[in-house]
């Protein structure tokens, strides 16, 4: 096998800390990333963006190097879809399960393209087994925890779930690495409540784990006014109705006209991205439809990302109709 087919530098096209991993221990070869459906503010999503890629694209990146220096080892991708936290914060049972069997559909043909080796779990399922209630057991000890029950009831529930989970697929189901999401590694810091913060809070609760965590660029959505248009980093993972951004079209709806055009802004964070998957491509290691025929073009980064973007969208079956580089997707 050539280990040549994967290009060391293409994992920091899509993440911050790459360079930071460490070896994996044979038995926590796995890679598990979260999706979140739900925001306190925003209610459920309405859409998984195809922002999610580059999560996707940094676990396949980091599976496929584990396969091809340690050809002993076929790591898995576990997928958590956390339908439960929604659950418990007051969503609605059946929409809910609505928006889960969305986000499965618009999974599969993106995993597919990816050739990933992966499964899809609901955190509700999760929580069910008893080595997920021995995680929590072993959180809910943590002096840690008593003190944020107490200091910040707001996060302790997420926190306390979140920890568990973590650990209970370190210990149980032998992962290595956690896949998430940061904004701007400039505006990444402890304090703020994302998901640096959840690990390295994780890391205090269980001492014992050895995971490590790698960090995904967040996704792009824009917010408009009456006079100008503003481009804002995301969540990868949610989208709602006054999102302006690309969403994976799992219905016969044409994609809404008329929102806003991308710019150089958007072209520059998509560009690297594009290129990866080419590099993917001619290493043979995803579907040569990872990205329509003659997407990449070298002189103009917006018509390749326009093409990239609105393949993905319409990937699925009965969808892929060529979009205009003056329409956008949105969540609705």
């Amino acid at each position: 096998m050539n280990i040549q087919r994967v290009n060391p530098q293409d994992l920091s096209v899509v993440t911050y800390n790459s360079a930071d991993l460490r070896p994996l221990k044979p038995d926590h070869s796995n890679l598990y990333m979260g999706i979140g459906l739900w925001s306190l503010k925003q209610g459920l999503s309405h859409g998984l963006p195809v922002d999610v890629m580059q999560m996707l694209l940094a676990a396949k990146l980091l599976q496929a190097t584990i396969q091809e220096t340690h050809r002993e080892r076929s790591p898995k991708v576990i997928i958590l879809i956390a339908d439960s936290m929604a659950l418990r914060e007051g969503a609605d049972r059946n929409k809910v399960e609505q928006i889960v069997q969305i986000y499965k559909r618009s999974l599969e043909p993106l995993l597919r393209l990816l050739k990933m080796e992966s499964e899809i779990v609901l955190s509700s399922e999760l929580e069910q087994s008893p080595p997920y209630a021995e995680a929590l057991e072993n959180v809910d000890r943590s002096p840690l925890m008593h003190r944020m029950e107490v200091e910040d009831r707001v996060h302790h529930a997420y926190m306390r779930t979140q920890t568990a989970i973590t650990a209970c697929l370190h210990r149980h189901r032998g992962v290595g690495v956690k896949v998430g999401w940061l904004n701007s590694i400039k505006h990444a810091n402890a304090q703020s409540w994302d998901e640096l913060k959840f690990d390295r809070f994780c890391q205090l609760v269980c001492p014992d784990l050895s995971m490590q965590y790698l960090y995904a660029k967040a996704g792009l959505k824009h917010l408009v006014n009456a006079k100008h248009v503003n481009l804002k980093e995301s969540c990868p993972y949610t989208a709602y109705p006054q999102d302006r951004r690309y969403v994976v079209q799992v219905t016969e709806q044409k994609p809404i006209k008329d929102i806003c055009l991308l710019g150089k802004g958007e072209a520059n964070h998509w560009k690297g991205v594009a290129e990866v998957c080419s590099r993917l491509m001619e290493a043979g290691l995803v579907s040569q439809e990872l990205l329509p025929r003659g997407c990449i073009q070298k002189s103009n980064a917006i018509t390749t990302v326009y093409s990239m973007l609105n393949h993905w969208s319409q990937i699925l079956a009965g969808n892929r109709v060529p979009v205009s580089p003056f329409t956008l997707s949105t969540a609705g």
